[in-house]
């Protein structure tokens, strides 16, 4: 029973915030978005430049992830956590993750 209680509230403050989150994705340049997205899908990443996590999440190059990284850091949208960078905001990093599901299973 808790369990339900917990997703049910944790859904409502996700739908809650949709219009916020998916403002990010207007206000963003897409590069970023799409980092942010991949970073969330990771639920983080410690080598955001390797070609593998490039590869996977059809980014562009190391040193545009690189410079998307940048950016994110000082707009305090990511940040790092131990030894990986994360999106700062769970319950968005979460939006991400279900949005980032669903974009790849239309493609």
């Amino acid at each position: 029973m808790k369990n339900k209680i917990t997703n049910q509230v944790f859904h409502r403050i996700l739908t809650s915030n949709e219009p916020l989150f998916a403002n990010y994705r207007n206000l963003l340049p897409g590069h970023q978005f799409r980092l942010l997205q991949a970073i969330a899908a990771e639920d983080g990443i410690a080598q955001p430049t390797s070609g593998a996590f490039i590869r996977d999440h059809l980014l562009t190059s190391a040193s545009s992830v690189a410079a998307s990284l940048k950016s994110l850091s000082e707009k305090e949208m990511i940040v790092q956590s131990g030894d990986k960078w994360v999106v700062y905001d769970v319950f968005f990093s979460r939006w991400l993750e279900y949005q980032y599901g669903r974009s790849r299973q239309q493609s």
